[in-house]
């Protein structure tokens, strides 16, 4: 049997059924031994990222405390920045800006800035997931040439990544909480046109995380998501069903949809890598959905190193904006009095696009959060080796989540001055309740789309 922990990839051509490790542990009780071993560690927190601050302190420790991230919460939208990027001074910063952040600098010099504020550190997670991240330091793999999943609990996979593929399988798994129901508006801007509006209800349940199962050998249930439109008229009604798998090449992603004119619930081919994302009107294609999903197969990948950046951070006040998603949207980027940046360590990942493949993207960089594993900045550049598009994801602490997740994403066409953004709003009672338990599968069959999409 073939283990893919060291500093390569290598090539698992036969997946065995793996037999279970340290049985022990793997028995153990939610939030015991495991999860207090993983936060015990003085070096690293329970889900992999480096404990301590940086040496000038603009990056503080993670202190461990819900209560504290709770309290803390509550105060950012009060604070006021410590000094603001522009245009006329990001050269000065520019060795903590991404290539993306320094091209909407040059491309909107009047406009564009990043408010810098006091970084925290405030994401954390449920003892169940930090116990399930603990065990998968010794027993979670990659099969299928890095293309899945195997022998993995319902945590981080590789809290100790050795690869980017490693990194990479950390967002897509990432914590989101156990199931979620929100509210999501998605807006198209081009310059001198009307701005299109499409509002939806998003439920999302993530059987990966659930406590209660066992540890996933062969594939495994990564996600359910239902999406149901409101509005414009001429969409509302209709609704986008996904099964997302751990071994997504092995098992492909499975789609429906339900038009309300015609009636009837349909499966799609399945939508993956650089197919149309109809809704963002081609600024955005499918596996650029949470900036990446999706099997990660086209592209070799490789560390580019880990560093400190600027990044959106804690944007609480970007979630308590009014629920009019129109008062955020400037003709060339959304306002940036309401974005909040603070300085955090990332991973920074390459994907040059293989011989063999083909896709939109010749080539692909991710600045992925050391503390909550989602990918916060990202690059996208053409055959030329040109950067064409930059994407950000604004992202706060949920204290009912518990966790770090996003409240905007936005998608930049730097070749048109296009951009689109997928947005958590208020459009009826909360913006995003979370939940408890996993959501009850069954709202998530096909035979559920219609009814769904008529209530």
């Amino acid at each position: 049997m073939s283990s893919n922990r060291g500093h390569s990839i290598p090539t698992i051509k036969h997946p065995f059924k793996l037999l279970f490790l340290l049985c022990v542990l793997a028995c153990a009780p939610v939030g015991t031994y495991a999860a207090e071993t993983a936060l015990d560690d003085k070096k690293y927190t329970p889900f992999g990222s480096e404990r301590n601050g940086n040496d000038d302190g603009s990056i503080p420790a993670w202190q461990g405390d819900k209560d504290y991230a709770d309290k803390k919460y509550s105060e950012l939208v009060s604070e006021t920045p410590l000094f603001e990027i522009t245009e006329n001074n990001y050269n000065q910063y520019a060795e903590y800006l991404s290539d993306g952040q320094k091209a909407l600098f040059a491309t909107y010099p009047s406009s564009f800035k990043m408010p810098v504020y006091t970084s925290y550190r405030l994401h954390n997670i449920p003892d169940h997931f930090a116990s399930a991240t603990f065990k998968n330091k010794q027993d979670a793999i990659l099969i299928d040439d890095g293309n899945g999943l195997d022998n993995v609990w319902p945590g981080i996979p590789f809290p100790s990544p050795d690869n980017a593929l490693e990194i990479i399988w950390n967002h897509t798994t990432s914590w989101r909480g156990l199931s979620f129901s929100a509210s999501y508006t998605e807006a198209s801007i081009r310059p001198n046109e009307a701005t299109t509006i499409i509002k939806s209800k998003l439920d999302f349940a993530s059987p990966f995380h659930d406590p209660n199962r066992e540890k996933y050998s062969g594939n495994g249930k990564l996600f359910y998501f239902l999406a149901t439109t409101y509005s414009p008229a001429l969409l509302a009604g209709g609704a986008t069903l996904v099964h997302e798998s751990t071994q997504p090449r092995l098992s492909p992603r499975k789609t429906w949809i339900y038009v309300k004119g015609n009636k009837r619930v349909q499966r799609l081919p399945s939508l993956t890598h650089d197919g149309p994302n109809m809704n963002s009107e081609h600024i955005r294609v499918i596996d650029e959905v949470n900036l990446f999903n999706g099997a990660p197969d086209r592209y070799n990948w490789k560390i580019i190193a880990k560093k400190e950046h600027f990044i959106p951070y804690n944007n609480n006040r970007l979630a308590a904006r009014d629920k009019d998603i129109g008062t955020i949207l400037g003709s060339s980027h959304i306002d940036p009095n309401m974005a909040r940046y603070e300085k955090h360590r990332v991973w920074v990942v390459e994907g040059t696009l293989k011989d063999s493949e083909n896709h939109l993207y010749k080539k692909r960089v991710f600045y992925i959060d050391e503390d909550s594993w989602l990918i916060v900045l990202a690059e996208q550049y053409n055959d030329k080796d040109e950067l064409w598009r930059t994407s950000s994801s604004y992202i706060k602490y949920y204290p009912d989540m518990p966790g770090t997740f996003t409240v905007l994403d936005s998608f930049h066409d730097l070749s048109t001055n296009n951009y689109y953004i997928q947005a958590i709003t208020q459009q009826n009672k909360k913006a995003i309740e979370f939940f408890d338990s996993v959501l009850d599968t069954r709202r998530f069959m096909p035979a559920a789309l219609s009814r769904g999409a008529n209530r």
